[in-house]
């Protein structure tokens, strides 16, 4: 969703295997909501609280905040002990977000780690010190809170999380020493670890979505989380905020309360037919690739991916043959503010990611891609790229769904037998930093 210095959120789930959660034969309870997102408290699930940034940390946090609507739980100032004692202790903000994951900045306000609750297997604490016990193939952490109640209000919040999120009791040791504690930590990075760029951050408009799709269908033997298209296993994002002003009043407003599906959104350079580049905010949805204008949020082209032919792929560029129209081709940038990106993958293969399941789940065919690893095009590719409008080209109007006609749309198609449930669960490539 943000892109700041370098760091990227977005929306999205960060285990997608669970989007599909069959619920058969229980009754949800139904939850009174106020009258708007902004007026939740707690998320009344867990009972835990939701805040905003504190004051203290609005000057380096408040992107973050979402002017108030984001769907935090903590926000409090670490600090994270090392493995080796040569490096000392460094400063650390700590924010646990909604019900998926923990993330921990640096002071610079980049990601330092990005943890997802049901990672966890362990939580230790002595006194002010916490330590999060962390499985597979990530380390684990030691942090020291401010205070002795803080790092209890810390323990007592992931737990919380863990047992709503996995269904299990999450076990807390606690010691007397900071020696025994650091005595069952391991601190130690893999060598296959690599430090995450990118975190998911939900809003308040997102949980007042799932409940009240709760309280819409308490009978339903299904609950499918707004989170991805399970057709396609792409996530349900919204546009980075920085685009929020260019997008307002738009159907691709963030703010929407029942926000269109989308899937990948960036800003990327359009080469125009006498290869000149502009900035163009592009958009992949479930049936278009779209470029809009940055400054008004207005319409530039509507591409259906159904009639892409093939995509052609560079370093940090590629070409989308559209035989019906003409050819585009995109550059993208590594700075540039972006939701969707793709576990692994760079702006560019996430955007073609995004494109090719769709169109896999079009057609039921691959999507042709050629890879030329090439910094830039070549004379050979300018001279076979086609990009004059035809006379005749008129812009098209994108095919859209909101996220909740998607919902209503996959519950009909539910048959209550468990292949078929189970089918419904994404299984292509799950966004970055997926746990699994």
């Amino acid at each position: 969703w943000i892109l700041f210095e370098s760091v990227t959120f977005f929306h999205f789930s960060m285990d997608h295997q669970t989007t599909a959660s069959v619920v058969t034969g229980e009754q949800h309870p139904f939850i009174p909501l106020p009258n708007t997102p902004k007026e939740l408290k707690t998320d009344p699930r867990t009972n835990l609280p939701l805040v905003d940034i504190p004051p203290q940390h609005m000057d380096k946090l408040q992107y973050l905040s979402l002017q108030g609507s984001a769907w935090l739980h903590m926000v409090i100032k670490v600090i994270k002990l090392n493995q080796n004692p040569g490096k000392g202790t460094s400063d650390r903000f700590l924010l646990v977000t909604n019900h998926d994951c923990m993330l921990l900045f640096a002071k610079n306000i980049q990601v330092s780690r990005i943890v997802s609750i049901r990672h966890f297997s362990g939580i230790s604490i002595q006194d002010q010190h916490v330590a999060l016990h962390v499985g597979g193939s990530e380390p684990s952490l030691l942090l020291k809170c401010g205070a002795t109640d803080v790092a209890e209000q810390l323990v007592q919040t992931l737990k919380t999380l863990y047992e709503f999120q996995t269904k299990k009791s999450m076990e807390v040791q606690r010691f007397t020493t900071l020696d025994n504690i650091k005595a069952v930590t391991n601190l130690t990075k893999p060598k296959a670890w690599e430090r995450p760029t990118r975190a998911p951050l939900h809003t308040k408009a997102d949980l007042f979505w799932i409940l009240s799709t709760l309280n819409a269908n308490p009978n339903s033997n299904i609950h499918i989380s707004p989170t991805v298209d399970p057709r396609t296993g792409l996530s349900l994002v919204r546009a980075p905020p920085q685009l929020c002003k260019a997008l307002q009043g738009t159907v691709w407003d963030p703010s929407n309360m029942d926000p269109l599906v989308l899937h990948f959104c960036t800003v990327a350079k359009k080469t125009s037919h006498k290869w000149k580049r502009s900035d163009r905010i592009l958009i992949v949805n479930n049936t278009s690739v779209m470029t809009l204008y940055p400054v008004t949020g207005k319409m530039h082209r509507n591409i259906f991916i159904s009639n892409i032919a093939q995509i052609i792929k560079g370093a940090d560029w590629c070409i989308l043959t559209v035989p019906p129209e003409f050819d585009m081709i995109l550059h993208f940038s590594a700075d540039a503010p972006v939701s969707g990106l793709v576990r692994d993958q760079n702006p560019v293969q996430s955007f073609i990611h995004c494109v090719s399941s769709v169109w896999e789940f079009r057609s039921g065919v691959r999507l042709p891609v050629t890879d030329t690893l090439q910094p830039e095009i070549d004379e050979n590719l300018e001279n076979s790229v086609n990009l004059c409008k035809p006379k005749d080209w008129s812009r098209s109007s994108p095919g859209t769904m909101t996220v909740k006609q998607l919902v209503s749309h996959l519950e009909a198609l539910v048959i209550p037998t468990e292949s078929e449930q189970i089918s419904l669960r994404p299984q292509s490539v799950k966004a970055l930093p997926g746990p699994d």
